[in-house]
């Protein structure tokens, strides 16, 4: 079951020149800044509870946000929705025809999460994130 919407990813080339204008500007505070080595990105996280704003930063030029960022430049990366349990979540969503891209595995802050194909979404990258402890 999913639950809300949880952040908004934000590729970004420097965390550190978008920083001022979210932290400074908009007033939204800096709750950490964290390496994924497996995703190969370096997240800034922004604001607390539902509806905070990552911003990604690639940390290898050949990784999906540097591809990305190549791609298309700087933006909405993906919304990030957080469900009651990934696996059966993405076993519902994938018995109605929906592909996982690069399956489940390890997110930031200790989560799990699985991204849905933009394909099959509406050119919408969608991050599915389950974190054990946390109320609706």
């Amino acid at each position: 079951m999913i639950r809300r919407l949880d952040h908004v990813g934000v590729a970004v080339r420097k965390a550190s020149q978008r920083l001022p204008f979210y932290r400074d500007l908009l007033g939204l505070p800096l709750a950490k800044t964290e390496e994924v080595p497996s995703e190969q990105v370096r997240i800034t996280i922004l604001g607390e509870g539902p509806g905070r704003v990552e911003l990604l930063e690639p940390t290898a030029e050949d990784s999906p946000v540097g591809r990305f960022l190549r791609e298309r430049g700087e933006g909405i990366h993906h919304l990030c929705f957080l469900v009651d349990s990934l696996e059966a979540t993405c076993e519902r969503l994938q018995a109605s025809g929906y592909r996982l891209a690069g399956g489940i595995r390890a997110g930031s802050e200790g989560t799990l999460i699985a991204f849905l194909h933009p394909k099959d979404v509406g050119g919408v990258l969608i991050e599915l994130r389950e974190v054990k402890g946390v109320q609706p």
